[in-house]
């Protein structure tokens, strides 16, 4: 089992969570790594009003619970290297253009 902490920004008077708009990710990022990154991470600074905006930390703890769930590996055609998978794709080009 793995375990973890996340920060995330609170409104203190609606209690409501807030987000930061990521436009790399296109999205809203709710969980921070520290108290620090959440504080900084609207390039406006609004969430350093520590009088506003509190600051929730959470134990997020991984267990996993299968270990392969689509299958077993021999169940599967192993991917052909970068190299071999061109020359088949260049053996088949050349079969397509010869077949009538």
């Amino acid at each position: 089992m793995k375990e973890k902490f996340i920060y995330r920004i609170v409104d203190r008077d609606t209690k409501q969570e807030k987000g930061v708009y990521s436009r790399a990710d296109n999205h809203d990022v709710y969980d921070f790594g520290s108290p620090e990154s959440a504080r900084s991470s609207n390039c406006h600074d609004i969430y350093k009003d520590k009088h506003k905006y509190g600051i929730r930390k959470y134990k997020v703890t991984i267990e996993l619970i299968e270990d392969d769930t689509d299958g077993k590996r021999e169940d599967f055609e192993k991917p052909l290297s970068p190299p071999d998978a061109f020359i088949k794709a260049m053996q088949d080009s050349v079969n397509q253009r010869l077949t009538p």
